[in-house]
């Protein structure tokens, strides 16, 4: 059988014999008529910011890209003009000295020169890496480090809600493209770079808690030649003065709407709507924030006005709603405790918490000096006839220095900057209080604890400044006789479970600062 070989050609340029092709020429002959890199730079130049090692993707976008990467080798082969006419084979770095603020890609491409003949060719692309400082970094070394602030305030005596949006924040990351956070007596103020930004952060509180806001703005500098303007934008956000176990008396306007209520309501919950019940027959209603704000009240006493009783009998009445219990309990004074005590019969929807020898914190209003302006109309009405004596709002634990101690969790927090002004002392310690009363509702509260993420505490070290002091002005004053060893130790073993989480609750120890989220907070 005879054997099939291909036929040979001379090349039409140098004469070297060469299989057949359209081109009817050798390969290096070919190179040296045609160059299919031709039209493609071999020399660019791409920006880097040194501060914060972003490059900048054309026309306005900076991005991180690590050195060699896959990222960085992409947005070099973008860089390259004229590789759509032809096809890219294949792309990859060239060393050279980390020092020489150069980077080299070779790239392999192939493209089609005459009629079904396809040249394949490498060839070396050099970056020169020039410096330039990006936005960001620009605005924080100018004065006019941010273009917008949001100003969060709620007109309450204690910090408790902004703690509770502090570890929110952190959880949902909100706080990423946050400049900068400044502490202020009635909320907190956060900074942006963008206006966009403070917005996200708006709706993100609008959504968790019963918030109105307003915009205003000032204007920086301006460009009458290209009419562009610099402006300053400032949102002040205001939260609805009622917390949690607030005392609340409605206003008859409200009352009316709702078909003549009572207007006595104590708020047992508040996220973007205000949960409130009657202690008296667990009846409940919500509030939204459009309702809140067309008719706002304030709360009649919250939880500093509390005083702490000793639970003596429960009789239970059997209607239940939820997680409530409405029975009637007696209840004195637990610093009137002795033979000569003022004893009180009151109904509370909190009937499942207590057993006779326990602690409950709870409104004296039998005692009380009340001034409140909804109060007045309501007597004044006569949709309101009598108070109760007392009504309760939680139980109580008595050992909390040594809840304290014996935590085995703890909570993270943002990178509050100094204020202007220097804190007084009095404030100081009132912050310290507020957030010890916050770690306590999240001890007592589960569903509190399911919102926010706790961590677990390296090691139990005794803190001799405890945040909790006994004596305090704002913490109920009791008084617990020594020789009664069975109350006492009822209460230790409560405060021992209620500080002790289970460990499948809590995250292990994370340090924020690892986090690429406050990397612009640093």
């Amino acid at each position: 059988m005879q054997k099939l070989t291909p036929s040979t050609i001379l090349c039409c340029s140098c004469g070297t014999p060469i299989q057949a092709n359209p081109a009817n020429m050798c390969v290096d002959c070919l190179r040296t008529q045609v160059d299919i890199t031709e039209g493609i730079p071999k020399h660019l130049t791409i920006n880097w910011c040194k501060k914060c090692g972003r490059y900048l993707q054309p026309p306005t976008s900076w991005v991180h890209a690590a050195n060699e990467s896959k990222e960085l080798l992409s947005l070099l082969v973008k860089r390259v003009k004229g590789l759509q006419k032809a096809k890219l084979v294949d792309a990859e770095f060239v060393w050279t000295e980390p020092h020489s603020m150069r980077l080299k890609v070779k790239l392999t491409i192939q493209k089609e020169v005459f009629a079904q003949t396809i040249l394949q060719q490498k060839f070396v692309v050099e970056f020169v890496v020039q410096r330039q400082q990006c936005p960001d970094c620009e605005r924080n070394e100018t004065e006019h480090t941010w273009k917008a602030v949001v100003q969060c305030r709620q007109n309450v005596g204690h910090k408790k809600t902004f703690f509770f949006l502090e570890q929110l924040i952190l959880k949902n990351q909100a706080h990423a493209k946050m400049i900068d956070i400044e502490e202020n007596t009635r909320g907190m103020d956060f900074f942006f770079s963008q206006r966009g930004d403070a917005q996200q952060l708006v709706q993100f509180v609008q959504s968790l808690f019963p918030a109105k806001f307003s915009t205003s703005k000032r204007l920086i500098s301006a460009d009458l030649h290209s009419n562009t303007y610099n402006y300053k934008y400032t949102f002040a956000v205001e939260i609805a003065p009622i917390c949690k176990e607030d005392l609340i008396c409605l206003p008859p306007s409200i009352c009316k709407q709702r078909g003549g209520i009572n207007p006595l309501w104590l708020c047992y919950g508040v996220s973007n709507l205000i949960y409130l019940m009657n202690p008296l027959n667990l009846q409940t209603i919500q509030i939204n924030a459009v309702q809140f704000w067309k008719a706002p009240f304030s709360a009649m006493m919250n939880y500093r006005s509390a005083t702490a009783f000793f639970v003596l009998d429960v009789e239970f009445l059997g209607q239940t709603s939820g997680k409530f219990a409405l029975a009637d309990v007696t209840v004195v004074r637990s610093s009137e405790l002795g033979a000569n005590a003022k004893t009180f019969i009151t109904r509370t929807h909190l009937g499942h918490l207590f057993k006779s020898g326990d602690y409950a914190l709870g409104y004296d209003l039998a005692s009380a000096n009340i001034n409140n302006d909804d109060l007045d109309e309501n007597f004044r009405l006569k949709l309101i006839h009598q108070l109760p004596d007392v009504i309760l709002i939680r139980k109580f634990y008595p050992n909390k220095r040594r809840r304290a101690r014996k935590r085995n969790w703890e909570i993270k927090s943002l990178q509050i900057s100094n204020v202007a002004q220097p804190k007084k002392t009095s404030d100081s310690s009132q912050n310290l209080q507020d957030l010890e009363d916050f770690k306590e509702d999240i001890e007592e509260d589960e569903d509190l604890r399911a919102r926010i993420n706790l961590y677990k505490r390296p090691q139990l070290v005794q803190n001799s400044n405890d945040m909790f002091i006994e004596g305090d002005s704002n913490s109920p004053q009791i008084d617990i006789q020594d020789d009664d060893d069975n109350v006492d130790d009822v209460d230790d073993i409560d405060d021992d479970n209620v500080s002790q989480l289970p460990i499948d609750q809590l995250l292990e120890n994370l340090n924020l600062n690892e986090d690429n989220s406050n990397d612009s907070m640093n």
